[in-house]
């Protein structure tokens, strides 16, 4: 694999893979802390959603409707 990627680049170039072993290690543990969290998150407990699932609109907090008027140039 390393002679195929090697000979895809120019002879004057020269890969360090020691960086590239780093970089995939760290992108690895990024992608790993970020699914812990994403597994972790429980939203399914909050009292608002509680609320809502339980039929008690009357608990949570309702935004203003606001209706717009139509104005007429007679």
């Amino acid at each position: 694999m390393r002679r195929l990627i090697e000979s895809l680049i120019p002879a004057d170039q020269r890969i360090y893979w020691k960086w590239v072993g780093t970089v995939f290690v760290f992108y690895v543990a990024v992608m790993a802390a970020a699914l812990g969290m994403i597994a972790s998150h429980d939203s399914r407990g909050s009292p608002s959603h509680q609320a809502a699932a339980a039929g008690k609109a009357g608990s949570l907090v309702e935004a203003p409707v606001v209706v717009g008027r139509v104005a007429r140039s007679d």
